[in-house]
């Protein structure tokens, strides 16, 4: 080999020694950036828990120091600093800025009980009464929740179907245990009445239900952000860049998205989710001359 092969060859091998050291540099680097960034979601993530636990012991020691405050036992400033602890810890709730709405379709079998006909003279006669109960029972609802989208093209803002986005990875083979949910569910409810007798067959109502449900996903959130490279790994185009934008609205409010990256906190998996209804009732009581068309009647009690 000639001596100006030879000077090329060693050149070429300080060369591949150079790019192999900038690789190996460049590998550390990435590595010690993404080990910072882990450490600093799971401290994020750490830190919105218990800043939820705060924010109840905040209200009840905004309520003391007030109370205290009033009593002329505490200083006004220290009712002041509770005061904007307690609004500092709920912005971080609503950076989130999701939304949703739902239309929910309902039917239910339930009891009314009815605690004061008991001292009544005389229960069967009905018209003129006012009558408080209490209602419990089963039932079974239907919802379908939807998010608002702005299309970045048009900037029209519509309202889209977030089930099928799959907007914390149900379903997705990366989250085995986040199913998809369904959309039909079992609930309880429970709620007190008042009920006043036009006649002996007509009645008007006012009542308010609490629904106890078994599911967490009728506001379509219910554990942690994903990463949102999933969505196009498993969803259509148009489906994926709908959801890498609906899934996540704090950029929208905040300029710290740490807090709501992949693994941050986005709902609250230890509570499911409820509704409740405040309405009005209108009743009808059928009734006949025959007894069995009567026949759900419920006994008079006398003692």
């Amino acid at each position: 080999m000639c001596g100006k092969n030879l000077r090329g060859g060693e050149v070429a091998v300080a060369e591949a020694a150079a790019a192999l050291a900038e690789a190996r540099r460049s590998e550390l680097d990435l590595t010690a950036r993404a080990r910072a960034a882990y450490f600093q979601l799971a401290n994020a993530h750490e830190q919105l828990g218990l800043n939820q636990k705060n924010v109840g012991l905040l209200r009840q020691f905004a309520d003391i120091s007030r109370a205290k405050y009033e009593a002329g036992t505490k200083p006004e400033s220290d009712v002041l600093a509770a005061q904007i602890e307690l609004s500092r810890l709920e912005e971080a709730r609503f950076d989130r800025h999701l939304d949703f709405k739902s239309n929910i379709i309902e039917g239910f079998l339930a009891a009314e009980i009815y605690p004061t006909a008991l001292l009544e003279d005389d229960p069967s006669s009905l018209m003129g009464r006012l009558r408080p109960y209490a209602v419990i029972g089963i039932g079974v609802f239907h919802f379908n929740p939807q998010g608002s989208y702005i299309d970045p093209n048009t900037g029209q803002a519509t309202w889209v179907y977030l089930r099928p986005l799959h907007t914390e990875g149900q379903g997705f083979p990366e989250y085995p245990d986040r199913k998809e949910y369904g959309l039909t569910q079992l609930n309880i409810p429970i709620g007190v009445g008042i009920k006043y007798y036009i006649s002996q067959n007509v009645n008007l109502s006012l009542e308010l239900i609490h629904r106890k449900t078994f599911t967490d996903y009728i506001d379509d959130v219910s554990t942690t952000y994903i990463d949102p490279s999933l969505f196009y790994a498993h969803l259509s185009p148009s489906q994926a860049q709908i959801a890498d934008a609906i899934y996540n609205k704090s950029p929208l409010r905040t300029t710290d998205p740490i807090n709501y990256g992949p693994g941050g906190k986005r709902g609250d998996t230890k509570q499911k989710d409820a509704y409740f209804t405040l309405g009005f009732k209108l009743g009808i009581r059928l009734t006949s001359d025959r007894e069995w068309r009567n026949s759900t009647r419920c006994p008079s009690l006398r003692f």
